[in-house]
């Protein structure tokens, strides 16, 4: 049954019973037990039935809240089955004569005559139901009116510039529109005129919707916007009572033009063209092919000649790392002699032979550094002191040479000091490079001058121009030549009293690093008479004060660093127990370098030799040195290999790893780093570097390990150090446990107990654990309350205040957002599954 609230009871002479329910009329077949319901969705005027009654025909009538529905069976057997019953639906409403849209429950009578009365809040109808006849009118559909862009189209009149329609809309089977025009609609009426208000259209285009769609009652009219273009076929049908349709006839034809772009004559003309385009693009080819041939057979030759200069390069580039490890064990043995010798005569001879040394290295730097800007273009690094001062001091690293060449050399400068800004080492390489080509091409007894000036100064934006001017009495640059000379590998033909010509790279570094410092370098020369180069760059202007500042400041950073005793200040004496030592593990292939470190840290620490990186493995595994020191480039295994063994090993991580090379290209450096090392030195380097990062290393590490030993309390040797990350995780979590059961405990109390503030707090747990403070906080409750839930006795609600929410709702919200299931069903599934209880103590937990 539709309901079980009956109203009204007929049986009928088929012996059906017929029941009215709010949800529709129910039929029963007392043979077969069976029901079967009848609503709206079968034609009825509405579910909700009021009274039944019965013909003298066998037709049933019932009165609902939206008029009087005729039910005509119109199988005729004495008994059919329910199966077997087909109706016939005709619905009439205020338009036919009611008395009004609804009728009262139970008010209906059949009288003796057979006449029908049925009462309602107006009144009541009474008639003979086989005097009530259908119309049978025809229902023709026919269009009135078409509209383009929302104007009505005239007859046989020239709408935007062209005659649409010749005739009647209503004549037409088929009308033709251009692309331009597909923005059109149609009004249309039915020609019945017995009730009209009780018509219903609905519409469809073929072609473009193929589902009846419904007609606003008020206007009948449709309309259609931006179609593309094509043909479609307008449909058009009506109905009195949503049973039988009566459709357009014939339909309407609709056909839209595309434009001219798309037409079939504008795709020929497109082949056209494209066929003349692809004959086009062969002749070009065949032509490219003819070009392509003679450029290939240049450019093999040009490529020929690179990969030579190329050869060359690497070459002369590989033999200056091999000069670096030389030049080490040439400079610091002379350091160190220099330091320890108070013969004023040898101290002189020593210090001449370390200039020349550095001045060696200073020109192997120079092919490197030629290297990388071929790799990567440097940047400016710039660090303040007096600008004059450290020119002068590179200088005097150049009177040696002129008093051997019996040339004058002199150096003056505008003002006596100039502190600024200035990248030391790019101004080192300028000067050395200018000075350098003033002597080679000066003869003896010649001239060079040095001068700085500073001739543009602008007091209220602080900036100035520093001038460099290098003057020498020398060969001279011919004019069609000086444009060239800072070209790469560009060389000059010389006179043959000039035997060695140089590289051609020197003036080219120069014009490169003027210019990464944001100046100019200009040339003057005389043939015969010499040259003059001029380098200008860009300065910041300092006040007194200002300049008082900054050169305190790195005054007392200089004198922090000295403070710091280095172990090379030590004394052997000092140094009395050997078992006291930290061991140093040397790995290095060259034995004169592996000597050299050795000597001088015996003294210190307690030294194992490897020539290689594998024996450095051997010995690291077996030994457990206190610090790895370990070069680069190595046979058997390199030092990058060595160092990642080390630092991927659970024995050996532990143990801190530098690395020493002569590469200075930035690659390895970051290779380097990632293998896991503790520190990177490029050779040559001043030995008091690596005494102080092996001292610091080995120091950091053993105040580490102190540290640990007193927030524990056990021996160093048993400490596993963790990282502060994970310190700082398990003390967050100690302290929401601590505070579980507080529903006030909120995340400013949680960054207090952890010594931090909020913001700190929310960056550092979202970074560590992509939650964010309250989340962290709020997850740690739900997974308590998870292990109290299936553990203990506890129910929801106590679970809930238990672990410190507020609200056992709230808590239900977030548990089953979480665990994707409500904490109820979460006991039944992991509590209750196992333990028999009755079901009243289940309900407890829900």
């Amino acid at each position: 049954m539709s309901d079980k609230n009956t109203i009204d009871l007929l049986e009928d002479g088929r012996g059906f019973i017929w029941i009215a329910t709010h949800q529709g009329v129910n039929v029963l077949d007392r043979n077969e037990s069976r029901f079967r319901v009848f609503t709206e969705k079968d034609g009825l005027a509405s579910s909700n039935i009021k009274t039944i009654q019965e013909d003298q025909q066998g037709n049933i009538w019932i009165s609902t809240t939206n008029g009087i529905s005729k039910i005509s069976v119109a199988n005729t057997q004495q008994h059919p089955s329910l199966d077997e019953l087909n109706i016939k639906v005709n619905n009439y409403n205020i338009p036919d004569g009611l008395q009004g849209k609804e009728f009262n429950e139970k008010a209906a009578y059949r009288t003796r005559s057979g006449e029908l009365i049925f009462g309602g809040a107006n009144g009541f109808n009474l008639f003979i139901p086989e005097k009530i006849k259908e119309q049978n009118t025809e229902n023709k559909i026919v269009l009135t009116e078409f509209k383009v862009f929302n104007q009505n189209v005239p007859v046989n009149i020239p709408f935007r510039n062209r005659i649409i329609l010749e005739k009647s809309i209503t004549e037409y089977d088929k009308i033709t529109l251009r692309h331009n025009e597909n923005v059109f609609s149609f009004e249309f009426a039915a020609l019945n005129f017995f009730h009209p208000e009780k018509n219903s259209f609905e519409y469809r285009l073929t072609g473009f919707n193929d589902e009846w769609l419904p007609v606003d009652e008020r206007l009948n009219d449709i309309t259609f916007t931006n179609l593309n273009a094509g043909e479609y076929e307008l449909e058009i049908r009506v109905t009195e009572d949503g049973d039988e349709w009566t459709e357009m006839q014939p339909p309407l034809t609709i056909e839209i033009l595309p434009p001219f772009w798309k037409s079939i004559y504008a795709f020929v003309l497109y082949f056209i063209l494209f066929v003349a385009l692809v004959l086009f693009s062969r002749r070009i080819m065949l032509e490219r092919h003819r070009l392509k041939f003679e450029a290939e057979q240049e450019h093999r030759e040009a490529e020929r000649i690179q990969q030579l200069d190329a050869l060359k390069t690497r070459f002369f580039t590989n033999v200056s790392h091999e000069f670096r490890t030389p030049l080490s064990l040439i400079i610091f043995p002379i350091e160190k002699l220099i330091s320890q010798t108070h013969d004023e005569k040898n101290r002189n001879h020593l210090i001449l032979v370390q200039r020349n040394a550095r001045r060696l290295l200073t020109m192997v730097n120079q092919l490197l550094d030629f290297r990388k800007m071929e790799v990567q273009k440097p940047e400016a690094k710039k660090n303040w002191g007096d600008m004059v001062k450290f020119i002068r001091e590179l200088s005097l690293s150049f009177e040696d040479l002129a008093q051997n060449k019996q040339i004058e050399f002199d150096f003056k400068s505008q003002t006596p000091a100039f502190f600024t800004f200035f990248d030391k080492d790019k101004t080192d390489k300028i000067i050395t490079n200018l000075l350098s080509n003033a002597f080679k091409f000066t003869p003896e007894k010649g001239k060079v001058n040095l001068d700085i000036e500073i001739p543009d100064q602008n007091t209220e934006s602080k900036t100035a121009t520093v001038q460099i001017t290098v003057k020498d009495t020398g060969i001279g640059i011919a004019p069609e030549q000086q444009t060239r000379i800072f070209d790469r590998f560009y060389q000059n033909d010389l006179p043959n009293s000039i035997t060695n010509q140089g590289s051609g790279i020197g003036l080219s570094m120069v014009n490169e690093y003027v210019t990464i410092l944001g100046g100019i370098v200009k040339v003057e020369s005389i043939v015969g008479k010499g040259s003059t180069f001029t380098v200008q760059l860009p300065a910041q202007l300092f006040s007194k004060e200002e300049i008082d500042s900054y050169s305190t400041q790195n005054k007392n950073q200089v004198t922090e660093s000295k403070k710091e005793p280095t172990q090379s200040t030590l004394l052997e004496e000092d140094i009395t127990h050997n078992h006291a030592k930290k061991t140093v593990l040397l790995v290095e292939d060259n034995p004169d370098f592996r000597f050299y470190l050795k000597d001088n840290l015996k003294k210190l620490y307690n030294i194992f030799e490897a020539e290689n990186g594998e024996q450095g493995w051997e010995l690291t595994e077996s030994k457990l040195p206190d610090m790895v020191v370990s070069d680069i480039m190595m046979p058997v295994m390199d030092g990058i290999r060595l160092c990642t063994t080390i630092k991927t090993n659970r024995k050996t991580k532990h143990i801190p790893v530098i690395l020493l090379t002569a590469k200075t290209e930035t690659e390895p450096v970051v290779e380097g780093f990632e293998s896991g090392a503790d520190g990177y030195i490029s050779k040559p380097f001043d030995f008091r570097i690596l005494e102080s990062r092996i001292e610091n290393l080995i120091n950091t590490r053993e105040q580490l390990r102190l540290s640990y030993q007193s927030m524990i309390g056990i021996n160093p040797e048993k400490i596993e150090v963790n990282s502060q990350d994970e310190i700082f995780i398990k003390k967050a979590l100690q302290t929401i446990e601590t505070y579980i059961s507080d529903s006030s405990f909120t995340v400013e109390d949680l960054s207090k107990e952890l010594g931090m503030s909020r913001v700190s707090l929310y960056k550092k747990m979202v970074a560590l654990t992509d939650k964010t403070p309250i989340e962290f906080i709020r997850t740690i409750r739900l997974k308590r309350a998870a292990d109290l839930l299936q553990s203990s006795q506890l129910t929801v609600s106590e679970t809930a205040y238990h672990v410190g929410f507020n609200s056992p709702r709230y808590f239900s919200k977030y548990f089953e957002k979480f665990y994707g299931e409500l904490p109820s069903v979460y006991i039944t599934k992991y509590r209750l599954k196992n333990i028999n209880i009755s079901d009243d103590t289940k309900k407890k937990f829900s």
